[in-house]
């Protein structure tokens, strides 16, 4: 490589890495789209959608598989179809946010023991359209910490 392409590309790296770094803290703009899907739910305005899990209950033992059951103002369904969709996620995992496509589904895998399972409805774009529902559960059997079970490949 020449001097004035290594110099354009180390330019170009720490334009691209500054970039990506301003997106991610959200600090370009206090405005920027949320960049998880707890700060969706925080940030979200204009939460329209009603939502509470039926299946499982707070507190309750489960061992894997277990369904989750969800009610809705809303029919729920399939991303390519338009529908509202359910993410579930465990504890902080946020960037492994299962989707499921109806009202129910089975989970196969979650971490074992004492975790959280958040669940929230969102939009086919995957703009936030309920609260965050947290459902305190204790997991027997359960797996390598947060790997999806449902649809993860959104």
């Amino acid at each position: 490589m020449s001097r004035s392409t290594t110099t354009r590309f180390r330019y170009g790296v720490v334009a691209t890495a500054a970039a990506l770094a301003l997106a991610l803290t959200g600090c370009a703009d206090p405005d920027a789209e949320p960049t998880s899907a707890r700060q969706q739910g925080e940030r979200a305005e204009n939460l329209t959608v009603s939502l509470s899990v039926d299946a499982p209950q707070p507190n309750e033992t489960v061992s894997l598989p277990f369904e989750v059951i969800v009610t809705t103002d809303v029919p729920l369904g399939t991303i390519t179809s338009g529908a509202p969709h359910m993410h579930v996620w465990f504890d902080d995992a946020i960037d492994q946010v299962m989707i499921i496509e109806g009202d129910s589904d089975l989970i196969e895998s979650a971490p074992d023991g004492a975790t959280v399972m958040h669940v929230q409805v969102h939009t086919h774009d995957h703009v936030p359209a309920s609260e965050i529902v947290d459902v305190p559960l204790t997991v027997e059997g359960g797996g390598v910490a947060n790997r999806p079970g449902p649809r993860n490949d959104y």
